[in-house]
């Protein structure tokens, strides 16, 4: 078997939403200045790069990061689905490929192709995003998913902020039929994804109280024949 990143290395240039710059590291210790190790803190968003958006993000009462269980983070049932060459701007919502996921499936992977533009400034301003409705039709009629991941920079398109708000809500706050809510796992790298993983380990940084947090995140992938 093999493993591959789908997390982003986040550093100065990680893209933020709205082109905001929130990754600072700093060496406060160094060696070449005398110190005797080399030591260094970071200043980031918990929503840049590679992250995960709790239900706290949008919903008063609902649950962060810290809450969820270690089993929480493994997904055994995933479901790679090829939506490529999605034009920018575009809302991704309820369409055929909703009816093919199979039913025991626990986390989607949207891969759209978007992710080549990351390194320009249209991969914040003119983003897919993510339809409301998809978070009603998934909560209703594939009860067992529980996180949705995509290659762009975030569930709301900056073209349609307004839609962004409501789908947020949609996949993460409680609803009439108190379903469990499905997390959205924004700026994957899928670019080496071709098929299911096996197995996805997302891991996300544990801060108390925190509304999302930035993750590492690796899939294991089957050995070819």
């Amino acid at each position: 078997m093999s493993y591959i990143y789908l997390s982003h290395i986040l550093d100065a240039q990680t893209p933020g939403f709205g082109g905001n710059a929130d990754f600072k590291l700093e060496l406060v210790r160094k060696m070449c200045e005398g110190g005797s190790c080399n030591s260094s803190r970071v200043e980031v968003s918990m929503h840049l790069g590679t992250h995960v958006d709790a239900p706290y993000h949008f919903c008063e009462s609902g649950d962060t990061v810290e809450t969820f269980r270690a089993q929480d983070w493994i997904f055994k049932h995933v479901s790679l689905v090829h939506l490529e060459d999605v034009l920018s701007g575009t809302l991704i919502g309820v369409g055929s490929w909703c009816e093919k996921l199979s039913t025991d499936t626990e986390l989607i992977l949207l891969k759209t192709g978007f992710e080549k533009y990351r390194n320009s400034p249209l991969y914040w301003q003119e983003n897919p995003g993510i339809h409301a409705e998809l978070g009603v039709w998934l909560r209703k009629h594939r009860p067992s998913v529980r996180v949705l991941g995509f290659d762009f920079i975030s569930a709301s398109s900056f073209t349609n902020r307004e839609m962004g708000r409501t789908a947020h809500k949609a996949f993460l706050c409680k609803d009439e039929a108190n379903t469990h809510p499905i997390l959205f796992m924004e700026d994957l790298s899928l670019c080496e994804l071709e098929k299911n993983p096996e197995e996805v380990i997302a891991l996300p940084l544990r801060v108390r109280g925190a509304d999302g947090a930035p993750m590492t995140i690796i899939a294991r992938m089957a050995e070819e024949a």
